[in-house]
């Protein structure tokens, strides 16, 4: 197709603003649509050249992946091997068994999947996810492999009209389904393909627009684009719910300047300027680039936020970029390699792709990386994320809604969030659990374990939209095992905003249930990050007492302010402690990975002195001392 310098220079708009928000200068937060404005373009640009193809009657599948191939894979290699280095250097044995399997999704173009499945309890922090930006890589190659099939099946028996159209409600859809992930599904909807293919769309929808009317330059429409992304990029935040219809300014935006910044106008000129160009021309490479330098950087302590590194950083994110766009990228999509056919080229690729892919799976499948650390150090790297997650709620899930057995045991009814799957591994890991008839129910801490009136109204502060679905206090099946319970435990990361509203809530409660009601207080601890703990002497860590964090602090000195009822301050019977607490266990493990949560090795250290500092609750449990 004709070459377009302006394309190029939203190109570099788009991975510039990226960069921008992604190195944490807040004024450009909103930064993260330069995404959107590339899905824009390579709907456009894959749609020109797909329906011209298929007019001429010159399209094949082969062609068309082959082109695709030549244009992704080379620099994608390059740059998921070099992370190696840094990574095995800088990163923690949980760190690397995160990002072995991120390099395999990568590959294989299905790392939104793997980075949806990442979220949630003791996930690391995105700035230190070095492959996290594939997942937009990984949702157009999925949409690569879906709509040239979809194209062609539909301009065969639905001719071009037929096609656009089914173009235009793919795109509805897809819009709407974003909207509704947005307000019910949020973490899934960010990464999630199908609430992302209408910005796609919207590009190929500008291919129809252009075949409708002769293509004209109009300033006043280009203008209004560009300044629809500059006001998304400056205005929006990571509290914007996305993608969303707020995803269609930056989007309506792109679609009016590839229409209408045409040769000519003041906005082509402006978006043609020579390092506008350059920077368009090595932008895929740039994107590529730009999250391992910042991840590395932040693991070796540099923080990005600055712009005495930020700069220093985004320099050497180009010059990458350039050398890759140079030596890599043209070279492979021009056919200028050396390589002589496409089977040679095709079993490059396919050994790149093996070696790459076989070490991941060798390194995530084995202890290697541990072994990097000495005998003494080993333990305190030993408990992974994906090991303290899966041990969180391996146990608890068995006793979620479960109707009592009424089997003689004592029948004890748990309300609360995660915090309730952590009591239960305490119980087990010291011999409680099995004495018990336990029945749990799941309120995320975020939706608040309250009970305020019999139509439970909610108190007047901001709930997520997810709170109005889950049921409370006011089902019948919530009554029943109220009532017949022999206990009742509220347990729960108890927010400020709530505190003030459980005496009320206690009361309701206590109307109904004929056991003692007991509410547990919040916990925490210090950072579970292993290398801040790896200078402290081998036998003096167990002795070690780390700060907790302060808004646990604040929580519980409310709460015990308040004198309810049959309130447990547990954190001071874990640790002793309402502001200090040990970290590593007399064994040299982490007693938590995420200041929160218990891990296998803590919930052993820590059981029997929770419980002896406990007699309120032990007596509830029916528990000798």
């Amino acid at each position: 197709m004709t070459y377009r310098p302006e394309i190029d220079g939203l190109r570099a708009l788009a991975v510039m603003a990226v960069i921008a928000a992604h190195a944490g200068f807040n004024a450009f937060a909103g930064g993260f649509v330069g995404v959107d404005i590339f899905f824009v373009l390579s709907g456009y640009l894959i749609g020109t050249i797909i329906i011209r193809e298929l007019e001429d009657g010159t399209f094949t599948f082969r062609r068309f992946y082959a082109r695709r191939a030549r244009r992704i894979l080379p620099a994608l290699f390059v740059v998921l091997t070099a992370t190696w280095i840094p990574a095995w250097f800088l990163m923690t044995h949980s760190e690397i068994l995160d990002f072995a399997p991120s390099v395999l999704a990568s590959l294989l173009f299905i790392s939104n999947v793997y980075f949806w499945d990442l979220t949630g309890y003791f996930s690391p922090g995105a700035e230190t996810l070095p492959l996290l930006h594939t997942w937009s890589l990984s949702i157009e190659e999925q949409y690569y492999l879906l709509f040239p099939l979809i194209g062609f099946v539909t301009y065969k028996f639905l001719g071009k009209t037929g096609f656009f159209a089914v173009v235009l409600l793919l795109a509805a859809l897809s819009l709407t389904l974003a909207e509704w992930g947005a307000a019910n599904k949020p973490s899934v909807n960010y990464f999630f393909t199908f609430s992302r293919v209408w910005e796609i769309l919207a590009g190929t929808l500008c291919v129809w627009i252009e075949r409708q009317r002769k293509p004209r330059g109009n300033d006043v429409l280009a203008m209004a684009g560009l300044g629809a992304i500059a006001a998304s990029i400056l205005l929006y935040s990571a509290a914007t719910p996305f993608p969303s219809l707020y995803a269609t300014v930056p989007v309506a935006g792109t679609m009016a300047v590839l229409l209408f910044a045409r040769q000519g106008t003041q906005s082509a000129r402006l978006l043609s300027l020579k390092a506008c160009s350059v920077i368009g021309l090595i932008s895929y490479s740039a994107y590529l680039w730009h999250q391992p330098v910042f991840a590395f950087a932040r693991l070796a302590d540099l923080s990005a936020t600055h712009s005495w590194i930020a700069a220093p950083l985004i320099a050497l994110i180009l010059g990458l970029a350039w050398t890759t766009c140079r030596f890599v990228e043209v070279p492979f999509r021009s056919g200028r390699t050396g390589i002589k056919s496409n089977l040679s080229a095709g079993l490059i690729a396919t050994a790149a792709f093996a070696i790459l892919a076989s070490a991941s799976i060798a390194v995530y499948s084995t202890d290697a990386s541990l072994l990097r650390y000495s005998a003494n150090d080993r333990p305190l790297f030993e408990v992974t994320r994906r090991d303290a997650r899966s041990y969180m709620r391996h146990r608890g899930d068995a006793f979620l809604n479960r109707p009592f057995a009424n089997d003689g045991r004592r029948k004890i009814f748990i309300v609360g969030d995660s915090f309730s799957q952590d009591f239960i591994n305490l119980l087990a890991e010291n011999g409680h659990l099995k004495d018990l008839d336990i029945s749990i129910h799941l309120i995320s801490s975020e939706c608040g374990n309250i009970f305020l009136t019999d139509k439970m109204d909610f108190p007047p502060v901001a709930l997520p939209p997810k709170c109005n679905d889950i049921s409370r206090y006011e089902t019948a099946d919530i009554q029943n095992r109220l009532a017949s319970a022999d206990a009742v435990l509220l347990i729960s990361r108890w927010h400020d905003k709530f505190v003030k509203y459980l005496p009320e809530s206690l009361s309701q409660i206590n109307a109904v249930a004929n056991g003692p009601v007991l509410t547990l207080g919040t916990k925490g601890f210090g950072p579970g990050d292993p290398s801040l703990y790896r200078e402290i002497p081998a036998e003096d860590r167990a002795t070690f007492l780390a700060e907790i964090g302060s808004e646990t602090q604040q929580v519980n000195e409310r709460l015990s302010a308040m004198n309810l009822p049959g309130y447990i301050d547990v954190q001071r019977a874990l640790c002793g402690s309402s502001l200090k607490c040990a970290i590593i266990t007399p064994s040299g493990h982490l007693v938590s990975l995420d200041r929160s949560h218990l891990t296998q090795e803590g919930a052993r250290a820590f059981g029997p002195r929770f419980f002896e500092n406990a007699p309120k609750l032990r007596a509830a449990l029916g528990i000798s001392p």
